[in-house]
């Protein structure tokens, strides 16, 4: 550990609070609300600032520590700050075509992304339970207020108030399950108590076990983690589409990296506890997310429940625990944060209302568009998990791991997950190419180029990483030193 705090660890969470703060005071100040979209610009240029310290952090060697272990500036960490920051990236080239269409241009929805990022980051540097805490939240507020932008309407408000008694559901769950571990150990360091669970047998345990209990339920309850999504689809349902994609993609890559960092580098000892819940998650999720998305018309609810059987298939990776696995799990989050973008980039072209797409306004795409019904067609095979994309590899890494692991139950619940999964992502498909459009339900087509670029990099790094993937497999081996 270093003697000295080191603020260059630092660099790309203070810069995405720098470029936050300036964005709210430009807003407050200088600039005109019609001109709120320039905020925008800005805020993409504060992500891409922080991409390139992150980028380098990445290619120095070794893993620092700051402020006596509470934040760990490890390749774990800035692995996972990388793909934030791209999902950010791609929210706000999203929003800069979507809230000035929607005729609501408010400066501050454009930072609060930011200061949502920072507090991801946060949370995936935490090497202490208390930062993990002030992350989340951070996040959580900021996610209050992005959920509720649309407040004109009746479904942002309901979904605004259901996101607000869910996170404060989590929150409550999480504080007392870290109360709950303080209380046992006296102290909330992950690598403090991983020293402390090895000093002590079974039977001192104590009140680390409902702890323990308690804060999974609250990650759970965070990411949308079957059986604790029941509000999300109604949430995404009644989000502006840019928060939409925030909203699904972010808290699932945060709560990866966390459920990585806190079982197997804090609590590994107690793997004997928690592998059983992490099977029944998983179990619940791959499976549960897919059957209630059969009879969803709405495409932000099919992504809604598609995301959480995407979480349990992540969960895989965990309850195999080994390299195989974990690689895998890093490889799959990519690979679905990637897909998903495609998706919500195609929602927001094909714009019909502010609840987002039905199926049926797809119908006939790929005659009149047949370049963007492309587009949207890969990303769907990309979620269903079907070559050539990145969705298949990932798939195949977690289901081998699985096995590899002796969990053949778990792999034939996987397994029909994915039977499920075809069937749910390719109607899209079906109806751009196999069904005619009605005149009076055809959508506006908006051909933005801030959507387009969106869909264009999704697309292709579906499709490339599912042609060649071993250059992310190696970065993702790299990742993952710094916890096993």
């Amino acid at each position: 550990m270093q003697s000295g705090f080191d603020w260059a660890i630092l660099a790309p969470e203070l810069t995405l609070a720098g470029f936050a703060l300036l964005a709210l005071l430009m807003e407050g100040l200088f600039w005109p609300r019609r001109s709120a979209v320039n905020l925008g610009y800005l805020s993409l240029l504060g992500c891409l600032v922080a991409l390139s310290l992150a980028l380098i952090e990445w290619t120095e060697e070794g893993s620092e520590q700051g402020l006596n272990g509470i934040f760990l500036a490890d390749p774990y960490s800035t692995f996972f700050d990388i793909l934030l920051l791209c999902i950010t990236i791609f929210s706000l080239l999203l929003a800069l075509q979507h809230l000035p269409h929607s005729d609501r241009d408010r400066g501050e929805y454009y930072p609060l992304f930011l200061l949502g990022t920072l507090g991801m980051m946060a949370a995936v540097g935490a090497g202490d339970l208390v930062l993990l805490f002030v992350g989340l939240e951070l996040t959580s507020l900021c996610l209050y207020v992005l959920v509720g932008t649309e407040w004109r309407l009746q479904s942002a408000n309901e979904a605004s108030l259901k996101q607000l008694i869910s996170g404060m559901l989590g929150t409550g769950l999480l504080i007392y399950g870290i109360g709950l571990i303080y209380g046992e150990t006296g102290s909330t360091g992950l690598r403090d108590l991983e020293i402390h669970l090895r000093e002590i047998d079974a039977r001192e345990w104590g009140l680390l076990l409902p702890g323990l209990g308690l804060v999974l339920a609250g990650l759970a309850v965070k990411v949308g983690i079957a059986p604790f999504h029941m509000w999300a689809p109604d949430v995404y349902q009644g989000t502006p589409a840019p928060v939409t994609a925030f909203l699904l993609l972010g808290p699932k890559l945060v709560g990866g990296a966390v459920l990585g960092r806190l079982l197997l580098y804090g609590l590994a000892s107690l793997e004997e506890v928690w592998m059983p819940v992490l099977w029944g998650l998983s179990a619940a999720s791959m499976v549960g997310g897919y059957l209630l998305a059969l009879n969803q018309r709405n495409l932000k609810r099919v992504l809604a429940y598609a995301g959480v059987s995407q979480s349990g298939f992540a969960l895989l990776g965990l309850v195999a625990a080994n390299e195989s696995g974990l690689t895998g799990m890093l490889f799959h989050l990519v690979a679905c944060a990637l897909a998903n973008v495609g998706a919500i980039a195609a929602l927001v072209i094909c714009y019909r209302n502010e609840e987002g797409a039905e199926l049926g306004d797809f119908r006939g795409l790929g005659s009149r568009h047949p370049w963007l019904a492309l587009g949207v067609a890969l990303s769907m095979i990309g979620l269903a998990g079907l070559p050539p994309t990145a969705g298949f590899m990932g798939r195949v890494l977690l289901l081998g791991a699985a096995l590899e692991g002796g969990y053949l139950g778990l792999v034939l619940l996987a397994s029909l997950g994915c039977l499920l999964g075809f069937y749910v992502h390719l109607r899209v498909v079906i109806s751009m190419y196999m069904q005619a459009a009605d005149a009076d339900q055809t959508p506006a087509v908006i051909l933005a180029p801030e959507a387009l670029v969106a869909l264009l990099l999704a697309v292709l790094g579906t499709v490339g990483l599912g042609l060649w993937p071993s250059s992310l497999l190696d970065v993702a081996r790299a990742a993952l030193i710094a916890i096993m």
